[in-house]
């Protein structure tokens, strides 16, 4: 039987079928049998492991190539077309004002805050979206307002000094600092209380050596919500006559879901 390195055969690159059968070098001691079985079995597992070496990096590479598709057409949906009137409101947002739009379900609230945060992240604006629970806050990717402040619900029984006091836990209060835009989705959910105490606990821990007057501590607050779920409060009769009302309506495209928002 002709001898043929062991190695050199080792190091071939199989693509295809397993390779043949070798022998080891001349000089060895073994019985043919014996050399025929070993050495087969040695180079069946080291083709299959180029094997699944092989495979695996196919995986790896169609999982890149399938999740850089995915990220695209998620970026593809990020691109809305807003009408001018919306265009307006998230000038009017990106202009720093504080800001707070309503109206009823299906008018495009979702669409106008979801376009809003996307300006202001390419303005490198720190943004963080907050509403009541956290069902709601999955709906515009954000988080509650409780985790946003670094409460808990026992924290509902601490009176307002003991909160201010957990304000400047070190994270909480990076956090706190950190913050450019606070926007507040559902905010007829929002107890007023609850409010008054993320007002007093922010403006606790954003102030620099000297005390804040300024609401929310200086951060930029765009509240949104549904004006139909909101009390009508006499306050409320002021600020919409200091807004405008937006007259253009603008419906979804998708009719599947349409029925979803339209009442009897």
């Amino acid at each position: 039987m002709a001898s043929v390195g062991y190695q050199e055969v080792a190091e071939q690159n199989y693509e295809g079928s397993a390779p043949p059968l070798v022998a080891a070098d001349s000089d060895t001691d073994y019985s043919l049998e014996s050399l025929e079985s070993d050495v087969a079995l040695s180079s069946r597992e080291a083709w299959n492991e180029a094997r699944n070496r092989k495979v695996k990096l196919q995986i790896a590479n169609a999982n890149e190539q399938d999740s850089s598709a995915r990220e695209g057409q998620r970026f593809d949906k990020t691109e809305i077309n807003l009408c001018q009137e919306q265009q307006d409101l998230i000038d009017l947002i990106a202009s720093g004002r504080n800001v707070f739009f309503t109206g009823s379900a299906g008018c495009g609230k979702s669409t106008v805050l979801k376009a809003a945060v996307a300006k202001l992240g390419h303005m490198n604006r720190t943004v963080h979206v907050v509403a009541p629970t956290g069902r709601a806050a999955l709906q515009v990717n954000g988080v509650s307002t409780w985790s946003y402040m670094g409460w808990t619900p026992d924290y509902d029984k601490l009176s307002t000094e003991e909160l201010v006091e957990s304000a400047f836990r070190k994270h909480v209060r990076r956090r706190l600092q950190s913050t450019d835009v606070l926007i507040i989705d559902e905010i007829s959910m929002v107890e007023n209380h609850h409010l008054e105490r993320m007002d007093v606990c922010m403006k606790a821990a954003r102030q620099w050596g000297q005390e804040t007057t300024l609401p929310f501590g200086g951060v930029q607050v765009v509240v949104t919500g549904d004006f139909c779920q909101l009390p009508p409060v006499k306050p409320f009769q002021h600020c919409v006559v200091c807004g405008n009302e937006m007259e253009e309506t603008v419906e979804m495209e998708d009719d599947d879901f349409t029925w979803a928002i339209q009442g009897p």
